[in-house]
């Protein structure tokens, strides 16, 4: 393992709380070339922040501690499983890195932290967010209990899109944020893989591509489906929409035609 003990490029996938980035990595870490861990830091980022270079070297970062992650988000077989995985995958890969859900503040800290690092930044919509905290699925983002229900959903993904487009904003992370429409990204050929690919320096990976049909289809199955907010939360959901969003998303397809044409 110390003979891969080299520093690697660092690369960030990052989104509000219920933003659904568990797959969108999981399809990422087909190239054989990304090797991206999900909430491997969270309490080194939240509590010490702490954004070390040595934590991205695979002997720490594959030496699993108590002082990394609260107790109850420790792997389970399958997830030792996965960072054996890591392991074996670290020697051919050019970028590594973590998933984080939750306060974008630890984002811009880390990219601040880490001057030649990137990030992956996600966008969903609203009414998904907002359906997924009221079922709780984003009461233990990123290792820290967060407040439940479709309301506090809202407010949640409201305040992070202005941090997002604050974010994005600064001339220092125009060239260090991708932003990455999930809702949309498969609906454009592969604009959007492409654009990921470029701005990463990455070629086109047989696996990856393979995955990445599969998933456009996946997503379009689910989008025929489409899911109501709920009656009592209309007032809710149409009061936390802005056109903040809309404006991301044309920013998120400009950014992908861009970088598409470095592929």
């Amino acid at each position: 393992m110390k003979s891969m003990d080299t520093q690697k490029n660092i690369v960030f996938v990052a989104g509000a709380a219920g933003t659904g980035t568990n797959a969108f990595v999981d399809l990422l870490n087909t190239h054989s070339r990304l090797c991206i861990a999900k909430d491997r830091f969270p309490l080194q980022y939240q509590l010490q922040r702490n954004f070390s270079p040595s934590l991205f070297k695979v002997s720490r970062f594959c030496d699993l501690r108590y002082t990394d992650r609260l107790r109850v988000q420790m792997p389970d077989e399958q997830g030792k499983a996965d960072m054996d995985s890591v392991a074996e995958k670290w020697g051919s890969a050019t970028w590594v890195g973590d998933r984080f859900e939750g306060d974008l503040k630890i984002i811009e800290d880390a990219l601040l932290a880490l001057p030649a690092s990137r990030c992956l930044l996600a966008l969903r919509n609203l009414k998904d967010v907002a359906i997924d905290w009221d079922g709780g699925l984003a009461r233990y983002s990123s290792g820290l209990c967060s407040a439940q229900g479709f309301a506090e959903g809202c407010s949640h993904w409201s305040k992070q899109i202005a941090r997002i487009q604050a974010l994005v904003g600064k001339p220092e992370f125009a060239d260090r944020i991708f932003l990455v429409d999930l809702d949309h990204c498969f609906e454009h050929d592969v604009l959007v893989r492409d654009g990921i690919l470029g701005f990463l320096g990455l070629d086109n990976d047989p696996d990856f591509i393979t995955s990445w049909d599969s998933a456009s289809e996946q997503a379009r199955r689910q989008h025929m489906k489409g899911r109501k907010v709920p009656k009592d939360h209309v007032a809710t959901y149409k009061k936390a929409m802005t056109d903040s969003i809309r404006q991301l998303r044309r920013l998120a397809m400009q950014k992908a035609t861009h970088y598409r044409s470095f592929v």
